[in-house]
């Protein structure tokens, strides 16, 4: 322990070896230096380092309150006692006025006291010292205090439990415009609230049930918006609640964004929602118009759970990849709405936080019309490409069968009918004939197959049909006739009908099993641009409708997809082409209608074509029924055609039918042989595309050169210099590649007798 240091001055030396004596030899813990003048106490002072300053009162030439002055100028803090042997209250009074810690007489008894009488004075000193360190603390921690609630930028002010404002800061009387004497002392809510009574939300009624802090959320009146309000209670040493800290944080702001934000989340077309530890806890409107599952029906279930099965793995890897930034796009699939439909949306998610523990927020979009309209695309794409690579074939090999067929016939000229080689040659022009007609259904279905329209009306065209489309269907399936009343007019090639009706006939019987029905509808039928905006390949306006229904087996969704496309057949091998369908499609497309279907297995089949409205007044197509002659003629005819083979044939047909034939297997022959020849030549008939120059283009360079010169246009498809999309303009003559001995003498004299 380390001793107390005492700086003793006395000029008496007995007094001083009294004092030290009692202090040093009786008394652990005293270390004395003595002083027996003036200066040698101002330089033991000097010295420092002393706890305590004893001193007599009378000292030769230095009397003790000098010591006092001396020790108080230098050492305020350190106590001085007065050891004196003239024991009077005047000197006592004196020596404490003037700072002595206290009084000590020379004597046997005193002395004896004199070490517990320094401890005393030591220690009231500490206390003091420390009395004064704690009020100093208080008066600053007070200070500090008060500058920190002033500073609270939100009203604060402190209650009793009585609701008794105690307390206000700074803010709370500029947000009220109040004055400390118009708060303090008044019931909180009479003030903010303007009420009798604490509002039902008081978070201080709650803090006086529970004991513990409390928040609200509330409108406060006087302040005029919104606040959040919370009360903390402040306790006494034995948990009593004694006072309660009100604050009251603006956050009208807030509370006016959040509104926002909530009106733009109800009202937007998509479904928004949060989900945590995979659970909806919230959803928009929107997420019900979508799903068709309200927000009572959700929260709490799994959000997977509206996720088709086969897309819950990837849509949840989606998910989290982008909720770590790894996945910037929208994905996209299907879910299951409340009514059993499939709908596809596309989806983004973020983090969020939702009652202060992460959560995900996320909002997809219904785009099932889009993921429609882009299935309609790509299958018009896809039958716009097979259109162009059928056409192609079937022009090729058109003119290899205009060689084929057009030999057949002139060998079978040749040939007694009694001879075998006869029948021989009759089976290959069967075969001609029918490949034939599988490339002029590819023509239809490219829509390269050249027609010529003419105003009709379906009901006449149909009522015309039924007997032939019931031999083609049997007599075990009820064909029903159900015209539509004053049927607009439509402008189509006639034969193109009887190819569409022929078509869908025997494709309905071969949908039905047994005993069956097929239905034939008319009607007039307008679309508007709602309709056609979910419809890729509807535009609006006024149209006729065909409708073919069956009630055979259906098909499936796959089926569907594929019905169009040539070649496609549910038929076994050798039953059918696949290209009854596909030529319906090209001829439909044609002429500008669309096309539906409806079927479902067991339910049947319903096929509906849509063909545009014509407004013309020019006379009805009627259909012929008298079967004409083979025609023959003497005219001189120029053929000029640059594949050999088909030249050769055509001049031996035409020669054959009694015309004088020249040829020319180029334009540029074709002109030379025209400015030579001296006679009078009847007809041109001219290929449609050839090298040099097109059929269009060398008929005008001859007409300039034979005026009045009649001509017909050959060809395995037309291009746009005779025709648009294979219709074909006004006063033009044209005949199909590969055509018979009887068409092409029926089309000559036609056009010779125009």
């Amino acid at each position: 322990m380390k001793p107390i240091r005492i700086l003793y001055v006395d000029d008496n030396p007995l007094d001083r070896e009294l004092v030290k004596d009692a202090l040093e030899h009786e008394h652990d813990g005293f270390q004395v230096t003595e002083a027996s003048s003036r200066e040698e106490f101002e330089a033991r002072l000097a010295e420092g380092g002393f706890d305590l300053v004893l001193s007599d009162f009378d000292i030769l030439g230095f009397e003790g309150l000098q010591v006092i002055e001396a020790v108080k100028a230098g050492n305020p803090d350190l106590p001085v006692v007065i050891v004196t042997g003239t024991g009077s209250e005047e000197i006592a009074v004196r020596a404490i006025h003037s700072g002595a810690a206290d009084y000590i007489i020379k004597s046997p008894k005193h002395i004896q006291r004199l070490p517990f009488t320094i401890r005393r004075v030591l220690e009231k000193l500490r206390l003091q010292a420390e009395k004064a360190r704690a009020e100093a603390d208080l008066r600053e921690a007070l200070q500090a205090w008060e500058e920190i609630f002033q500073a609270i930028g939100h009203p604060t002010f402190i209650m009793d439990t009585e609701h008794n404002i105690l307390a206000a800061n700074r803010a709370t009387l500029a947000a009220t415009g109040l004055t400390a004497a118009e708060i303090l002392n008044r019931k909180c809510y009479e003030i903010f609230h303007r009420s009798p009574q604490p509002p039902p939300d008081c978070p201080m009624k709650r803090l006086l049930a529970s004991g513990r802090m409390e928040t609200a959320e509330m409108e406060v009146e006087l302040l005029k918006g919104f606040y959040l309000v919370s009360c903390t209670p402040l306790v006494d040493a034995q948990g009593n609640l004694k006072k309660v800290i009100h604050i009251a944080t603006d956050i009208t702001a807030r509370k006016r964004a959040e509104e926002a934000f909530q009106a733009l989340v109800n009202q937007a077309p998509m479904g928004i929602y949060i989900v945590q530890d995979d659970m909806f806890q919230m959803v928009n409107p929107g997420f019900k118009q979508i799903t068709g599952y309200t927000a009572e029906e959700l929260l709490g279930s799994n959000r997977m759970a509206l996720v088709a099965p086969d897309y819950q793995e990837t849509v949840q890897k989606n998910a989290t990849a982008m909720v770590k930034g790894e996945l910037g796009a929208a994905y996209e699939f299907p879910i299951a709405t409340k009514s059993g439909e499939i709908k596809w949306v596309m989806e983004k998610v973020t983090s969020t936080l939702y009652r202060g523990k992460p959560a995900t927020m996320g909002y997809f979009l219904d785009i099932s019309e889009r993921k429609t309209l882009e299935g309609q695309l790509l299958q018009a794409q896809k039958m716009e490409a097979v259109g162009r690579l059928a056409g192609g074939v079937a022009h090729d090999f058109n003119n290899i069968l205009g060689v084929i067929i057009g030999q057949a016939e002139i060998a079978l000229m040749q040939v007694s009918s009694s001879e075998p080689l006869n029948q021989k040659l009759q089976e290959i022009l069967k075969a001609a004939l029918r490949a034939a007609d599988l490339t002029g259904q590819l023509l239809a279905f490219a829509r390269r197959q050249t027609v010529s329209p003419l105003l009709v009306d379906l009901n006449d065209s149909v009522s015309a049909m039924l007997k032939m489309l019931q031999r083609l269907i049997g007599e075990d399936i009820d064909l029903a006739w159900m015209p539509g009343y004053d049927l607009w007019k439509v402008r189509i090639d006639p034969s193109q009908i009887d190819q569409i009706l022929a078509n869908l006939a025997v494709n309905a019987r071969d949908a039905i099993t047994g005993v069956g029905k097929v239905t034939i509808e008319t009607d007039n039928v307008v679309f508007d641009e709602t309709y056609c905006s979910i419809h890729a390949d509807f535009i609006p306006g006024e149209y006729v409708l065909l409708s073919v229904s069956d009630n055979g087996r259906g098909m499936d969704r796959e089926t569907l997809a594929q019905i169009f496309e040539p070649f496609f057949t549910t038929k076994g091998v050798g039953e059918g082409t696949g290209l009854g369908l596909a030529t319906v499609y090209g001829i439909v497309k044609q002429n500008e209608g669309f096309i539906n279907v409806y079927s479902e297995p067991g339910h049947g089949t319903t096929l509906k074509i849509y063909l545009p409205r014509c407004r013309d007044e020019a006379p009805l197509a009627r259909p012929e029924t008298e079967a004409k002659p083979l025609q023959r003629g003497s005219e001189t005819v120029l053929l000029v055609e640059d594949e050999e083979a088909i030249l050769d044939t055509g001049k031996a047909i035409l020669e054959h039918l009694g015309y004088a034939v020249l040829t020319a297997g180029t334009p540029g022959d074709a002109l030379r042989l025209v400015e030579e020849y001296l006679g009078e030549i009847h007809l041109l008939i001219s290929d449609v595309v050839m090298p040099e120059m097109n059929g269009r283009e060398l008929v005008e360079r001859i007409t300039a050169l034979k005026p009045g010169l009649k001509c017909l246009y050959i060809s395995g498809y037309t291009t746009s210099v005779i025709a648009h999309r294979g219709v074909l303009d006004q006063g033009v003559n044209f005949i199909q590649k590969p055509f018979s001995l009887k068409a092409l003498a029926s089309k000559v004299r036609e056009v010779l007798g125009s």
